[in-house]
């Protein structure tokens, strides 16, 4: 009994502790719970300020997007009315300077003539002289009847020689004059000229700083958006194509003012379809560098830190490459991008900044990634993902670059590597996907700030319809191992438009894979697509677009600066 009582003591007491435990971890787990709670109250409440402060950013953006949009109607009114005036001032100064070259030859002409007659009148002054000694000879010899009736007709002549050349005189005099208020007139509208020419300088001036300023706005809120940007691009028609044919295809509803639409209609449509992008760039217009522009901002933020990726799609001869690339004349995107980093970081230098550059360039050619700055020699290379962000693929060249030289040189040998062959549709057609990776590394010299960024520069390779590129044998290959990593580039932005996705298939292909950071989050992203004009290529156009509306739509996050590698 004594055991027993002494047993159940102790497990009273071990109950007792037990309780206690539980008690307490109770308490600890509501505790817990009120915290998370509140947190999760706090990210509610945070989550909304934030969409408040989005969407009160929107509306100013809306209100200065249409202020904007005004002030360049007006200097567009402006400038085309100041360039209206200068025409007709250019007018004006050549009608005057023909008026002044006529006055001028009738100033000789007069001169001319006032100088015959003075010589006239010089030559019958010294006959009459010569007529009045003859005539005091004849006098004294009782002849003198036809030297007064010569001398008399000698007077009359020289008093209508007086009086052709007073008219004369006054006729010079009005000349002179006319041809001084004509000098007059000369000055005032070049002076008027010059004012139009300084006006119409500070008019371009305003539309500059303007369009300026409107990228800037509408930038910052892609980026609290964290949408990827998309900007269209309408291939000029070749000499082989008819001149009109992008005319018949598409339309441009505001390429007055912001050339963000962009209207399709092909042959079966009785309606065009309309569609609206970040940027749209249409024909012999849209200049490589317009198109730079536009994309600048991306690259410059590349040297402030973060992850930057530009890359061209579009079907086989729409253009891609030369967006991209472009020849020696006429270069694309990636040799000015390589141009601005170097002289943006150049001029930083004077600010105590050191940047360092380090290039690499792959293809994925059928599924398989080749280094095209390598040693020739086939290795097996791997893409792999830090937690950071960071993407790494192995054993790949990696090469520092100091100037524009450098690189020129890396790229003409890459570009000698690359796999390209003829189709039916392009007679040089880019066979793999294309990527340049540039790492950016900044330190400045007195605070110890660092700054690490990562642009990556990719020209994709076309889709093809078998049909119409008449692929067969290796070419085949090529074309079905093309395709197939583009279909899966868009089931990845058709997941990633979708808020219900919960997987995100960015390993069914080798170019999603080495993309995946630059497409789910923290970077700035842009994608350019290129169409063909023809109408034969419509329905290829209009996939394009379709695929290009639906990838303007994904929202990656906001844009975070990268970490040190």
């Amino acid at each position: 009994l004594y055991q027993c009582k002494a047993i159940l003591q102790k497990l009273q007491a071990q109950t007792d502790q037990t309780k206690v435990a539980h008690d307490s971890e109770v308490a600890s787990q509501r505790l817990q719970m009120e915290n998370l709670q509140l947190l999760h109250k706090k990210s509610q409440e945070y989550t909304k300020n934030l969409q408040d402060y989005n969407s009160r950013l929107q509306k100013e953006l809306e209100v200065a997007t249409a202020k904007l949009q005004k002030e360049v109607g007006q200097a567009l009114q402006s400038s085309m009315s100041l360039q209206s005036d200068n025409l007709q001032m250019a007018e004006d100064m050549m009608f005057i300077k023909r008026a002044h070259l006529e006055l001028k030859n009738e100033l000789e002409t007069t001169s001319v003539r006032l100088g015959h007659e003075r010589t006239r009148k010089e030559a019958a002054q010294k006959e009459l002289e010569h007529l009045r000694a003859a005539g005091g000879n004849a006098s004294g010899q009782g002849d003198s009847g036809d030297g007064e009736r010569r001398e008399k007709e000698m007077k009359r002549e020289l008093s209508l020689l007086d009086l052709e050349l007073e008219q004369l005189r006054t006729e010079l005099a009005s000349v002179k004059k006319g041809k001084e208020d004509m000098d007059s007139d000369v000055d005032a509208v070049r002076s008027q000229r010059q004012q139009l020419t300084a006006a119409h300088a500070t008019s371009e001036a305003r539309l500059a700083h303007s369009e300026t300023i409107r990228r800037q706005q509408l930038n910052e809120l892609l980026d609290l958006k964290g949408r990827i940007r998309v900007f269209v691009r309408v291939r000029p028609p070749h000499a082989s194509e008819p001149a009109l044919s992008a005319a018949q295809v598409f339309t441009f509803p505001d390429h007055h003012l912001d050339n963000r639409q962009i209207s399709l209609i092909r042959a079966k449509d009785k309606e065009p379809t309309h569609f609206t992008f970040n940027a749209v760039f249409e024909g012999p217009s849209a200049t490589q560098q317009r198109m730079y522009l536009e994309a600048s901002l991306l690259v410059q933020s590349a040297i402030d830190g973060y992850r930057v990726c530009i890359f061209c799609y579009g079907q086989t001869g729409a253009g891609k490459t030369h967006t991209m690339l472009g020849p020696d004349h006429d270069r694309g995107i990636i040799p000015r991008a390589l141009q601005h980093l170097f002289e943006d970081c150049q001029e930083k230098r004077a600010n105590g900044w050191d940047y360092r550059m380090v290039v690499s360039m792959l293809e994925i050619y059928n599924e398989e990634i080749r280094d095209l700055l390598g040693d020739g020699n086939k290795r097996q290379h791997t893409i792999s993902h830090d937690a950071a962000g960071h993407t790494t693929v192995s054993d790949i060249n990696l090469w520092e670059v100091n100037k524009v030289k450098d690189f020129e040189q890396l790229y003409d040998c890459a570009m000698r590597t690359r796999a390209t062959g003829a189709t039916m549709m392009n007679d040089s057609s880019s066979r793999s996907h294309c990527v340049l990776r540039v790492c950016l590394e900044g330190s400045h010299s007195e605070s110890g700030e660092t700054r690490h960024g990562m642009l990556n520069l990719i020209d994709l390779a076309g889709s093809e319809r078998l049909q119409k590129s008449g692929s067969q044998g290796e070419r085949l290959k090529e074309t079905m191992a093309i395709n197939k990593s583009l279909s899966s580039l868009g089931e990845v932005f058709l997941k990633l438009s979708s808020k219900d996705a919960t997987h995100i298939p960015y390993r069914n292909s080798k170019l999603t894979f080495l993309l995946q950071p630059c497409l789910g989050g923290n970077s700035k992203t842009l994608m350019v697509v290129n169409v063909s004009p023809t109408s034969d290529c419509d329905e290829e156009s209009m996939n394009s677009l379709r695929f290009a509306q639906m990838v303007n739509k994904v929202e990656i996050g906001a844009a975070r600066r990268l970490g040190p590698v």
